[in-house]
């Protein structure tokens, strides 16, 4: 929890917008549900609905790297 509430310091982040009903994948069995870490965060979320579906998008090994870091 520290460490993602560092990152979100960092990154001066002042809430956290979340897709409605988005299922979010492990990258290993190991990985935390972020949804769980932005609700304990303290930060305020607000959820956005999304009217058009979007296919799932393929994170190139850069943005893997820093999702790992957090």
């Amino acid at each position: 929890m520290a460490v993602f509430k560092n990152y979100l310091e960092e990154k001066e982040a002042g809430l956290i917008a979340m897709p409605e009903s988005h299922n979010y994948a492990r990258l290993t069995p190991n990985s935390f549900d972020p949804t769980i870490l932005m609700q304990r965060s303290g930060y305020k979320i607000i959820t956005l609905k999304a009217k058009v579906k979007q296919p799932l998008t393929i994170v190139n090994a850069e943005a893997e790297h820093e999702l790992l870091e957090v």
